[in-house]
């Protein structure tokens, strides 16, 4: 018997007891009074008898109490013990199953048919133990991607190295170029995961000031013109006149802006278009929008494009240059700023990703 058990089967124990305790010392006395009130006349007549066998009557009262005393509490003790049984089993049941999740079996699941508060809570734990189990496939998920993003552009850059030291390959200012690529990559990857985890701790500070929104977009989409160009994309934008000016940090702005134009290029094929839009919302603030005419997002892959190391096509993730980390930094920077990030996209349409920013008060 566990110490819950043992606790519920005492209580039940003591319970009974004091009623039995209680009964005995008021027994005789309601008695009596029972009879006084009930047949006053006959109790009259009574008292030139009283002597022994009033007294042996009245003994055998009270010894009859006290036997239906004890026998009460001997069934309500057993009784008690087979309903603290029938509560602490499901009770046994989620301490077996957690003691099982403690242990890494993350698979285990708590199986009670009941409504009631226990029910409830068995199935409180079941979403729980579903919900560690998904973290922890998301964290191996990730460590492996960690390890493939990091283990790739090293070992690409180390055969580089090593294949010039043994004179393989000559020396040259290509073969130096295709080594410090490699190292832009992971040096990116690398500052992209320092940014995440800072912001998923709530440590990543903004420095927030006082800015023109139209001039930074403006300047914004002018960087993006000559690469989009040398890919034969016609890259346009559009804003509304008198956008009033927010608090936000521009530098993160700009790493907003650069992820979201520069997968828009990358996906938008030759003699595309990309529409870069400026508008004002009453209800959500400064709302920015990159509309794109690639290949598009399929439906039910849209709610995990802002995951960490996610790509719609996996075959294309190192010859196009991405991480997988570009949206998820997006949605972290753009909620940072008390904003919201969205994406509709139809297949061979294209798609467009949206965030709002809130106004300056």
């Amino acid at each position: 018997m566990n110490r819950l058990s043992r606790k519920l089967t005492l209580s039940f124990f003591i319970v009974s007891v004091l009623s039995m305790g209680v009964m005995a010392i008021l027994a005789r006395n309601i008695f009596q009074f029972m009879l006084n009130r009930n047949m006053p006349n006959q109790m009259q007549m009574m008292v030139p008898f009283t002597g022994g066998a009033t007294e042996r009557f009245f003994n055998a009262l009270d010894a009859s109490y006290i036997l239906a005393g004890f026998i009460s509490i001997l069934i309500s003790f057993v009784s008690g013990y087979l309903v603290v049984i029938i509560i602490t089993r499901p009770l046994r049941k989620l301490s077996r199953a957690a003691d099982r999740i403690a242990n890494g079996d993350l698979t285990e699941r708590v199986q009670l048919a009941t409504d009631d508060e226990i029910g409830r809570m068995a199935k409180s734990f079941n979403s729980m133990a579903s919900a560690l189990e998904q973290t922890e496939q998301q964290r191996k998920a990730l460590y492996a991607d960690i390890v493939h993003e990091l283990r790739n552009p090293v070992t690409v850059a180390r055969c580089r190295l090593e294949a010039m030291l043994d004179g393989m390959v000559a020396l040259s200012p290509q073969e130096l170029k295709s080594v410090h690529h490699e190292m832009l990559m992971l040096s990116r990857v690398i500052t992209d995961l320092r940014d995440l985890s800072l912001a998923g701790n709530g440590q990543l500070t903004l420095h927030k000031h006082s800015m023109d929104v139209q001039v930074w977009f403006t300047k914004a989409v002018e960087e993006f013109q000559i690469l989009a160009e040398g890919k034969g994309i016609q890259l346009s934008c559009s804003m509304e006149r008198k956008i009033p000016k927010i608090n936000a940090d521009q530098e993160r702005l700009n790493q907003i802006m650069n992820n979201l134009l520069s997968n828009a290029i990358r996906h938008t094929s030759d003699g595309g278009t990309i529409l870069v839009s400026l508008l004002k919302n009453m209800d959500k603030g400064i709302i920015v929008s990159i509309q794109d005419t690639g290949s598009g997002i399929p439906a039910e892959e849209l709610k995990h494009i802002f995951e960490r190391f996610y790509r719609v096509d996996r075959s294309r993730s190192r010859n196009t240059g991405g991480t997988g980390l570009g949206l998820a930094i997006v949605k972290q920077l753009v909620e940072l700023h008390g904003g919201e990030v969205w994406v509709e996209s139809q297949i061979g349409k294209g798609s467009t990703f949206s965030f709002s920013l809130p106004m300056k008060n």
